[in-house]
């Protein structure tokens, strides 16, 4: 956001341009997370191809741990709908997104097309989904500078309890960092977006995954 007073920051009404509004050292943080996630499903990945396990949680499928299906609104005229990345409709229309779990199990799945990367453990206390967009990041993250004003993810993880409740973080191709957490009744989002103190939350989370995930290992 534009500081008081500081005529020298252009805003485009959501924050200054070229990340000028964000300290250099949220900036770092944000930017290792990142690459931790990345770095974590690389080595998911390798687990795969050579057949390990992912620490006791067991064989690494290649599948799709979560399905998601966008139902478009019926009752609008098709050449008047726009949608953007994620399926959200622009024009004011109405969609629906149905999900399906797979059961109990570990499930990585590479989009050839996309780059994108999904990791999906299914237990029964809890689902964990992390989320990495190499080519995305390549495009408009750390190796590009952030320059999209778009809200497309790059990294993201969340952990899904059976009532429904969520508590999870992304980051998107605007360089914000979004906490979000859903109780069963409100959904709920905070970005992050200066103190590089507001990601030692998101941190700390992010490393508790990561150890849940390779105990046993």
């Amino acid at each position: 956001m534009q500081e008081p007073g500081n005529k020298d920051i252009h805003t485009n009404a959501i924050r200054a341009e070229n990340e000028g509004d964000r300290t250099p050292e949220f900036k770092a943080a944000r930017d290792n997370l990142i690459h931790d996630v990345r770095s974590f499903l690389d080595e998911v990945e390798r687990r795969q191809s050579s057949g390990e396990p992912l620490g006791s949680h067991g064989e690494i499928r290649d599948e799709a741990g979560i399905i998601r299906t966008i139902i478009q609104d019926p009752f609008r005229e098709p050449k008047t709908r726009q949608f953007s990345d994620d399926g959200i409709r622009l024009d004011g229309g109405v969609n629906f997104m149905t999900e399906t779990t797979k059961p109990r199990g570990v499930y990585f799945h590479h989009d050839p097309e996309t780059g994108q990367r999904v990791l999906v453990v299914v237990n029964p206390d809890k689902v964990l989904e992390v989320i990495d967009d190499p080519l995305e990041q390549q495009a408009s993250g750390p190796e590009a500078g952030y320059q999209g004003v778009s809200s497309s993810k790059l990294a993201s993880f969340t952990e899904k309890l059976p009532d429904g409740s969520y508590v999870g973080m992304e980051v998107v191709s605007s360089g914000q960092v979004f906490l979000k957490k859903f109780d069963g009744a409100v959904h709920a989002g905070v970005a992050l977006s200066r103190s590089p103190e507001q990601l030692e939350l998101v941190g700390s989370m992010w490393a508790d995954i990561q150890s849940q995930l390779l105990s046993g290992s």
